[in-house]
Parts: C-alpha cells; sequence; structure tokens
C-alpha cells in the first residue's frame, strides 16, 4: 500500500540517486529504503526505478509516483500550518451568531478589534435568536453563540451540553413619547404604567420576559401592537401608539421624538451571555473574541441610554449601572 514513508523513500531515491544517500538523508538504514522502494513495486505491479552501475534513476511511472507525493506532502504541510493557526487563533474560521440589538451594539466594534489582532480567521456571522442558535451550537453548526435571558425567564439549557459564560447585565428603560405626562420623570416602575397601551415583542424570549416582569408587578399589559424591530417599536411609540420596555442595547439610537426612562431598581436587568458546548473544544479565536466582547460591553453602554441620562442626571445614572451590575466591574 501507499505510505508516507515509502513515498518520502522514493523522493530521496529520485533526488539522491541512491539508496545509500537516500538513507542517510531520511536517517534510515540503505535496507529500509531498499524495502520501501520494494514493497511500492510490489504493489503496484510497475518497476519504479532503475538499477543501474553508475546509479539509481527513477523510471517514468516512478516520476509520476514522485509528483503526486509532491501534492501530498504538500497537503500535509498546508494542514500543518493550518492546524496550527486555528490553535493559535491566527487562521482558520470562527461561526459566531448573536441576536439583533447585540449585533448592532456590540458586534461591530467587537469584530474590529477582533480583525486587527487576528486578521487570518475568517469569521462567519449570523444574526439568530437565541431558540435558534443554540441547537445549532449543540449540532455543531457554530462556535459560539451570543443569547439574552432575564431572571425571571431564565434559559432552559442542560448544563452538561451548554455553558453560559456572562457578557454584561444591560439596565432596562422605558421609551415615552416626548408628550407623554410622566415623561419628566428619572426613574418608572412597571406598576407606575399599568393602564398604558404596551408595544410588546414577539420573540419568545422578549415577550415571556416582559409579560413575567408585568405579572411580578401585578398586572397584565395591555399589548397593542407586537414587534421585534426596535426601529419600528419606536417610530410606533413617536406616532403615540403605545409605550415599550426596551434593553439598553436597543437605545443605542433613540429618535428626537421619543425619551427613555430607567425602570426602577428592582427591576431585573436583562443579561447577556455567551454559549458554548460542553466538553467540546473551545477554539481560541472564540475564546480570544469573547474577551474582546467582555471588554467593549461597557464601553457599547455608554453610548446608550444608560451615558445619555448622565448628562441629565449623573446620580441616576450611576445607579442604574449598579442596579444593572454594569459599573465596569465585570
Amino acid at each position: 500500500m501507499l505510505t508516507l514513508q515509502r513515498l518520502q523513500a522514493l523522493k530521496a531515491v529520485g533526488e539522491e540517486g541512491s539508496f545509500t544517500k537516500a538513507a542517510e538523508k531520511l536517517f534510515y538504514s540503505q535496507s529500509a529504503v531498499s524495502q520501501h522502494i520494494a514493497a511500492l513495486e510490489s504493489y503496484l505491479k510497475v518497476p519504479l526505478v532503475n538499477r543501474q552501475p553508475r546509479g539509481i534513476s527513477l523510471t517514468q511511472a516512478g516520476r509520476i509516483l514522485s509528483k503526486h507525493a509532491d501534492v501530498i506532502f504538500q497537503s500535509i504541510h498546508d494542514a500543518e500550518r493550518d492546524l496550527a493557526a486555528l490553535s493559535g487563533a491566527s487562521g482558520g474560521e470562527l461561526r459566531i451568531a448573536t441576536f439583533p440589538t447585540a449585533s448592532s451594539a456590540l458586534m461591530p466594534r467587537a469584530i474590529s478589534m477582533f480583525h486587527e489582532r487576528h486578521p487570518d480567521v475568517k469569521i462567519f456571522y449570523s444574526e439568530m435568536e437565541s431558540e435558534e442558535s443554540l441547537p445549532k451550537l449543540l449540532q455543531g453548526d457554530l462556535d459560539l453563540a451570543i443569547v439574552f435571558d432575564y431572571e425571571v425567564s431564565p434559559l432552559e439549557i442542560d448544563p452538561e451540553t451548554l455553558h453560559l459564560e456572562s457578557i454584561i447585565e444591560e439596565p432596562l428603560f422605558i421609551a415615552l413619547p416626548k408628550s407623554h405626562h410622566l415623561a419628566g420623570e428619572k426613574r418608572l416602575g412597571l406598576k407606575d404604567l399599568k393602564d398604558e397601551p404596551w408595544i410588546g415583542g414577539n420573540a419568545f424570549a422578549c415577550s415571556d420576559s416582559f409579560l413575567r416582569l408585568c405579572i411580578r408587578e401585578g398586572f397584565q399589559p395591555n399589548i397593542v401592537f407586537g414587534s421585534d424591530d426596535y426601529a419600528t417599536v419606536q417610530g410606533l411609540i413617536a406616532h403615540g401608539m403605545g409605550i415599550a420596555m426596551m434593553p439598553a442595547l436597543a437605545t443605542l439610537t433613540v429618535l428626537d421624538e421619543l425619551v427613555t426612562i430607567p425602570l426602577c431598581r428592582r427591576t431585573v436587568p436583562r443579561r447577556v451571555h455567551a454559549a458554548f458546548p460542553v466538553g467540546a473544544y473551545q477554539l481560541p479565536a472564540a475564546r480570544a473574541l469573547l474577551d474582546i466582547l467582555i471588554q467593549v460591553a461597557p464601553e457599547a453602554l455608554e453610548k446608550t441610554a444608560v451615558g445619555k441620562i448622565s448628562k441629565r442626571d449623573p446620580a441616576n445614572v450611576r445607579t442604574t449601572q449598579m442596579a444593572a451590575g454594569v459599573n465596569g466591574s465585570k
């Protein structure tokens, strides 16, 4: 059969023109080289070398096989190089998915920094909700998934198959039209808004968490519109069609017609996690991107309503940050 050792022996004999010199080059014995060539000739049923008194040369069959050996050795070299790059986050591919608000508020900066540090890693990036990305992660279609949940409705995962690592916790805000009678408040509780028309999310994780938060405050919200697109939600609010609860990352850009007011401290924040399969090999590139996300997440929050309210009331933003655990200590 064809083996790497036998092909190496053939290459060396062709290059050196001698069994003795080929053996010295490969650190083999001369008999070992002869046996490798004889085994190849027996397997292929064709002579590979011309044995002449003044030296050894390859036959036409030997030269053809030697050319194929070059391709095989180059492929092995390329595989070793690519795997070495992969293990050092200096090459290979990284397949990631994240939910829409993190996609707009966190990922552009994080991916830019990652590309600066690891320019040879090719990123395949998708936007998905948790209920779609987590199964793909378990199936091996993703290397890293960025997901979210709330304390009132935590992600239902099997800790033996998936591991969650915290990236950040983001405060929650109420988005109101500027003409609303509560628009001047510094902080609101959900129960203050029990009689308001609400614009809710359609995605299960968002709608379920919102409902549970409201029920915990003692009321069933009157949801008049549903949308998972925060641009649409803001447009509806601006035209007086209702109000909405928005996590901080969704307030990166807010229409001029709106105000965003932090919810009271007893309202739980939204928790953003990275998800990995338990027991699977974790790509160094995935770990490198996660470290960057943890680094840029507090900076990203400062560009949202969290940072904007500090201009109006520094004490208010501090309590908002501390309530969500995003005061820079994470």
